[in-house]
């Protein structure tokens, strides 16, 4: 997994670390994943107006966020 990350100014060649915090406290570490996949899509709705080729508004819709890693441990 090689992802450009503009914050940083290159590239992420490594696959992450990924750690949960439940609401109790209690944290679980994933420290060696063998791959990972971070999907977020937000569906929008332009809002038109007259004979412009272009929206006036874009309104945020429904949104999802999917996080898929595979570990060994």
């Amino acid at each position: 997994m090689a992802t450009y990350n503009t914050a940083l100014k290159g590239y992420v060649a490594d696959v992450p670390k990924v750690i949960f915090r439940r609401c109790d406290g209690n944290a679980y570490a994933f420290t060696e994943l063998s791959s990972a996949t971070v999907t977020a899509n937000i569906e929008t709705m332009d809002i038109n107006g007259g004979w412009s080729l272009f929206p006036l508004a874009v309104l945020p819709g429904n949104s999802t966020f999917t996080m898929n890693f595979t570990s060994e441990n």
